[in-house]
């Protein structure tokens, strides 16, 4: 049961519809970025396979896509709950043990996350210093890892805004279907 201030439910139920739709978006680009690297690893394969000439950049730009897919798509995760559970063990425990077990699991993975925020973007600005970028087509590394504490910040926002519940956040906030999409932003 939350406690809210007077006036802040609503608040709340606004931050937490804007922020679905962020991760939302976000989703949405992982799955953009799902195809940039299936084309990209096709296209590769047939110039290796077929004409004897591989893209050098084939391997880096799928390499990338792959990694910013999968971060992308963690902050919705989180939001949603939806990130790997023991769900069995956790519905057999008794209410005021999962209650318990809620309070950890979002203390241990916003702190962990925010150490894992921090030392990410001790990552980014090495690299940006030091100019790094890949081997193949120069990206600069620095926007490559950037994803890590994007991810990270996406994680701790939903864990913090969103309330400890079995229930999808859709289902929590009171959204239509279509309130979480990219275009309802």
């Amino acid at each position: 049961m939350a406690i809210y201030f007077k006036g802040a439910k609503k608040s709340v139920v606004q931050l937490r519809k804007h922020l679905r739709r962020i991760l939302t978006c976000l989703d949405s680009i992982s799955g953009v970025l799902l195809l940039v690297c299936t084309a990209s690893a096709f296209i590769n394969v047939v110039a290796r396979y077929v004409f004897s000439r591989p893209f050098v950049w084939g391997e880096e730009v799928s390499v990338l896509a792959l990694v910013w897919m999968v971060y992308l798509s963690q902050g919705l995760l989180e939001n949603d709950n939806e990130q790997l559970a023991m769900t069995a063990l956790y519905r057999a425990l008794g209410e005021k043990v999962r209650r318990a077990v809620d309070v950890l699991r979002c203390a241990v993975t916003v702190f962990l996350s925010g150490y894992l925020l921090y030392a990410g973007m001790v990552i980014v600005m090495r690299n940006g210093e030091l100019n790094m970028t890949t081997q193949a087509i120069g990206f600069p590394l620095w926007i490559a890892y950037l994803v890590i504490p994007l991810a990270l910040a996406c994680m701790i926002m939903a864990r913090l805004v969103h309330p400890i519940t079995d229930a999808p956040a859709a289902e929590v906030v009171g959204m239509k279907e279509d309130e979480g999409t990219c275009s309802g932003v």
